[in-house]
């Protein structure tokens, strides 16, 4: 059993401070690489376990731990494993608050906003010509689309 001390630290409760809040110092990853590919995901709002990031890949946290060196602020949480995926055993569920969010787009150098932009159009019209392919297709039509664009 746990004693009482870490059952408080664990319940999610938010400390409150009368400190102000530190300056966001974010750093972007390469938008090409895997923690480039699950910042661009989270920061339109999408909450990332390893399951959805795609298994044909190695640990979503190795890259999450990549941002937070970074400088990136990630939520997480326990949540159940879906059925079908592992042991059954709770996996850990990423994502960035909105406040993040917001702070990051107006933070966004210019080029590398356009550059995300058309590689996420490229992306997207790709996947609609494409409805059947392999995962490993998928994966080195973005690599490409990556390199087209820069990111």
């Amino acid at each position: 059993m746990k004693n009482p001390a870490s059952l408080q630290a664990s319940s999610g409760s938010k400390q409150y401070s009368f400190l102000p809040e530190p300056e966001l110092n974010l750093i972007f990853p390469t938008a090409q690489t895997l923690p480039g590919r699950a910042l661009a995901r989270m920061l339109k709002g999408e909450r990332l376990t390893q399951p959805k990031f795609g298994l044909n890949c190695w640990r979503l946290a190795a890259y999450i731990k990549e941002l937070e060196y970074l400088n990136w602020p990630i939520e997480k949480v326990d949540v159940p494993c879906p059925a079908g995926f592992g042991s059954g055993r709770p996996i850990r569920e990423y994502w960035l608050s909105n406040a993040t969010i917001q702070k990051a787009r107006s933070l966004m150098p210019p080029n590398y906003r356009s550059r995300y932009v058309r590689f996420e159009q490229g992306k997207r019209q790709w996947s609609q010509n494409n409805p059947s392919a392999t995962p490993a297709e998928r994966d080195a039509a973005i690599r490409k689309i990556a390199q087209k664009c820069g990111v």
